[in-house]
């Protein structure tokens, strides 16, 4: 059994690769990985507390394509390191960590929820949680939200248009009434004249 370090490389010993083990395809690639997910995370967390400091909801940076770039950071610098030293063990505790993320972050979105209501509502229908969109798909996704729109601005409008007509039936019964005191007052003004008049 070999237990030196060229040996736990085993994604280059499965695809054949001969050469360092350092600079093969799988190497470079989980250093994309790896320096991703750290850039996901020190970002993030920047946007993140620039937002707390204004309190307000962070939406810009690694937030404006995700909800939780951090946690994206996080499978990316896993997904990194399998790619250079897969073990057993890894590979067995990475469903759990994802499993583990997503509960955290679900947690998280309940109380941001509690905290910003609507405008919360209104990001979390616009952005996923890990994986952003392709630009074109969230461009539909987006029309689709203000097709949307107009048809429960619609039946939100019904109600109003009542009330106005209930206002203007309102004011009309209100003039009739008014009118009515006036020739009233008016006979009164008249019989009153009259009454001078015989004195």
């Amino acid at each position: 059994m070999n237990l030196s370090h060229n040996s736990g490389h085993l994604l280059n010993d499965l695809s054949g690769w001969k050469g360092d083990a350092h600079v093969s395809p799988f190497h470079l690639a989980s250093y994309v990985f790896i320096g991703g997910g750290l850039w996901l995370i020190t970002t993030g967390w920047k946007h993140l507390f620039e937002a707390q400091k204004a309190q307000l909801l962070a939406t810009t940076g690694p937030y404006a394509h995700v909800r939780h770039p951090q946690y994206s950071g996080f499978v990316l610098i896993m997904v990194g390191f399998l790619l250079q030293w897969p073990t057993f063990a890894t590979l067995l505790i990475f469903p759990v960590l994802l499993f583990v993320y997503r509960r955290l972050a679900i947690r998280e979105e309940r109380d941001v929820a509690a905290e910003f209501g609507a405008a919360w509502e209104a990001y979390a229908q616009e952005l996923p949680r890990f994986v952003p969109r392709p630009r074109r798909l969230r461009h539909r996704h987006t029309a689709a939200q203000h097709q949307a729109k107009p048809a429960t601005e619609a039946k939100a409008g019904a109600p109003g248009r009542t009330s106005c007509r209930r206002r203007q039936e309102g004011a009309q019964s209100m003039t009739v009434v008014a009118d009515d005191s006036m020739a009233k007052m008016e006979k009164r003004l008249t019989a009153v004249q009259r009454f001078a008049r015989t004195r």
